[in-house]
Order: C-alpha cells, then sequence, then structure tokens
C-alpha cells in the first residue's frame, strides 16, 4: 500500500512539475543507465585462433636460469600447445619457438608478429585471435601455463 502511495505521489509530483514549465533532467532523476546493448553482438568464435611464438638468443641458453630453460624442452608445454595451438595453412600447430635470427623463415602466419618489437630475449608473443601478449619469457613452466592459459582456453 506504501508503495502504491509513493507512487501516486511521484506522478504527481512530475505532473506538477512538468505543468508548471520545469525542465527536469529525468536520467539524472531516475538514474536512467545509458548504456546501449549490441543489437548484433559479435558471433561466438567456434575455433579459438590461439597461436604462440617465443623469440629467443639459442646462443644465450646457458646462461638462462635452469626453471626458465626448461620451457624449451617441457613435454608438458608441448603436449598443451599441440592441444590448444590452432592448426596452421601447412597443418601444423600454431606455435613456434625461434632463435631471433632465422625469424625470416616463420610461416605466414607469424611473420607480422615476429615484427613486432621486444625488449629482450627470450620473448613471448601470443594471441587468441582478439587480444595478445607481448612479455619476457615467464621464469618457469608452470607461470608460462599460466600467462598463456588465459588466451589459449578463451578465459
Amino acid at each position: 500500500m506504501k508503495s502504491l502511495l509513493r507512487t501516486s505521489q511521484m506522478i504527481v509530483a512530475a505532473m506538477l512539475l512538468w505543468c508548471s514549465g520545469c525542465q527536469v533532467q529525468w536520467d539524472q532523476l531516475l538514474k536512467v543507465d545509458h548504456t546501449t546493448i549490441d543489437p548484433a553482438p559479435p558471433a561466438v568464435v567456434i575455433q579459438p585462433q590461439f597461436r604462440l611464438l617465443i623469440i629467443e638468443e639459442t646462443a644465450d641458453r646457458p646462461t638462462l636460469p635452469a626453471e626458465q630453460l626448461s620451457i624449451f624442452t617441457s613435454t608438458t608445454v608441448r603436449d598443451y600447445l599441440d592441444e590448444h595451438c590452432v592448426t596452421l595453412a601447412d597443418g601444423s600447430h600454431g606455435y613456434r619457438i625461434v632463435d631471433q635470427d632465422d625469424v625470416a623463415n616463420l610461416p605466414a602466419e607469424f611473420q607480422a608478429t615476429a615484427k613486432l618489437k621486444r625488449e629482450a630475449t627470450p620473448w613471448l608473443y601470443c594471441t587468441d585471435g582478439t587480444r595478445g601478449l607481448s612479455a619476457p619469457l615467464p621464469d618457469s613452466v608452470d607461470e608460462l601455463l599460466a600467462k598463456i592459459g588465459t588466451y589459449a582456453e578463451g578465459k
């Protein structure tokens, strides 16, 4: 009953204000959310376009910490990338680990990425087709998998 009375009072007050010519900012009074909803949201990505590229200087491998060095030889990393990376035009998995002197030999899908600025080696690039990551290579296998997981699994 109180809510009906309150609603009636608000309507009467609004009518009085309107009749008196008062210009009320209704969106401020009623706290209107001006966010618009996209009438045609983007299509759901059926096959994520997860790709990963690590550019390194192979001559520097002996100077890398053991945990970081294990990224290059880890079967856990390879299995994860085999499972999650997109298949490239040549039928291979969409990840590469290359020496910075060999980037010209990368498949076409990686050429633009290889030209991006990097501050050091080893350097990690990955994308899910809509977002990208460019960062120093993490310090361990677990850190790498945690960092790329959001791109690989669309989280």
